[in-house]
């Protein structure tokens, strides 16, 4: 009765009983709900509309037709394949995490990755030659990537200070903002870190010397952002670090720093400079 009380409500609504919806049957209506809750409405409706079209000798005003459509897609797939067209063997759950770089990150990417590739375009000077390697703009974005020790490098805290060593240089730090997958481009192999950097506090205070001799005995880093980005591979990375927030004004400071301590034995094996 709801159903007739609901169409006797509203002008030009009109039952049309039939083997999918028995809109006559009392108990059957009761038991499945409103048809909008049902998961086979919505496409009753749209056959109902395509049903009513009249298409037969309207070639000429009926610009969408399924043979157009087909024809077209063909066109496109003659003119070359789609670089990011996902395989039907691939998941395509990762490019759901596809995010644009904004011009700033573009550009210090692209100048790391140049370092080793001077040939890599930027995507926006076009035309590109054939063959030509483009850095695109577009990026996969990890929250984390697994290391090794069964630990994990993560943009998020506590896992997100890193030791890096590069060859024999000096012992580098820095704070995961990003961790980018450049996917099957064979521009870089495995995840890249864009890290915002930090250095060890200077002994700038007369106070401080005693101080640092201290949290170096305890084998404790103090540090302080310079807020400048970079990219890191993971290889590069020889430990991750536990650390605290010291807020300005402490430790014979007056920026916001914080305290590092290595928690894998990687790191504790070799001497800091």
């Amino acid at each position: 009765m709801s159903v007739h009380q609901h169409c006797w409500s509203t002008l030009d609504i009109r039952i049309t009983p039939n083997h999918h919806f028995a809109m006559h049957i009392p108990e059957q209506i009761k038991r499945w709900g409103p048809l909008n809750g049902i998961s086979e409405y919505g496409g009753e409706r749209l056959v109902g509309i395509l049903q009513k079209l009249k298409t037969n000798s309207l070639n000429g005003s009926v610009e969408e037709t399924i043979m157009k459509k087909f024809g077209q897609l063909q066109r496109l797939e003659q003119q070359g394949p789609d670089t990011d067209f996902v395989p039907l063997n691939k998941s395509p759950s990762s490019n759901l995490n596809r995010k644009e770089l904004d011009q700033a990150s573009y550009s210090k990417l692209l100048n790391h990755l140049q370092k080793e590739q001077p040939e890599l375009r930027h995507y926006g000077e076009i035309p590109h030659p054939p063959n030509a390697r483009v850095l695109r703009n577009y990026v996969v974005e990890l929250t984390h990537v697994s290391w090794c020790y069964g630990m994990k490098v993560s943009k998020h805290s506590p896992n997100n200070l890193v030791y890096i060593k590069k060859g024999d240089s000096a012992i580098e730090f820095g704070k995961v903002c990003h961790i980018l997958d450049l996917g099957d481009s064979g521009l870089h192999n495995g995840p890249l870190l864009m890290v915002n950097w930090l250095e060890p506090v200077k002994e700038e205070n007369v106070g401080y010397e005693e101080l640092g001799t201290f949290l170096a005995s305890w084998n404790l880093r103090h540090l302080k952002m310079v807020h400048t980005l970079g990219f890191v591979s993971l290889s590069y990375i020889s430990g991750l670090g536990a650390y605290v927030k010291v807020p300005a004004w402490s430790l014979e400071c007056t920026d916001v720093t914080m305290l590092a301590l290595p928690i894998n034995k990687r790191v504790g094996l070799e001497p800091f400079d």
